[in-house]
């Protein structure tokens, strides 16, 4: 019997991880100073350049309602296929407090421990790899957050 496996990327936050699978990272790079977007809310800290566009990026602490970590020089910026169509951005950056890891997930030491029931919040599931805390963020929830706060620059840009 063949054992499932999956290879997945452990970002690290301030305080805790996201879990994520390998196949939504299209890129993790060293973080630069965004450029400013407009927009309301902290958790939108601007856009960054990568590979010829602009990639919104966000601070998931910030998202879950924390304030915004400072910026260390370890800090990297992971950069995410944006899946869901919610927004007109390819992609989605997400600040790091360093160097992701791959990890090789086997159904063995992966102990779901709860999933968020709104569907607002950032976070759908918490879960241990081993000894280890980590989250798995709402894709969806984010990338509809972008999207909304697209539309609000957008709009204040065309007032």
């Amino acid at each position: 019997m063949a054992t499932e496996e999956l290879y997945a990327l452990l970002l690290p936050l301030e305080g805790t991880r996201l879990l994520l699978p390998n196949a939504v990272i299209a890129e993790v790079v060293s973080y630069t100073p965004p450029q400013p977007a407009g927009g309301d809310r902290e958790w939108f800290l601007g856009e960054v350049h990568w590979q010829g566009q602009q990639v919104p990026l966000v601070s998931f602490e910030a998202l879950c309602g924390r304030a915004v970590p400072a910026v260390t020089p370890r800090a990297r910026v992971a950069i995410l296929y944006a899946i869901t169509g919610a927004t007109d951005d390819n992609y989605i950056g997400i600040v790091t407090e360093g160097h992701p890891h791959l990890v090789r997930l086997q159904r063995d030491i992966l102990v779901h421990e709860r999933s968020d029931k709104d569907p607002d919040s950032p976070i759908l599931s918490r879960v241990r790899i081993a000894n280890a805390e980590a989250l798995i963020p709402n894709v969806e929830m984010i990338e509809n957050a972008v999207a909304r706060q697209r539309a609000v620059t957008t709009a204040g840009s065309e007032a």
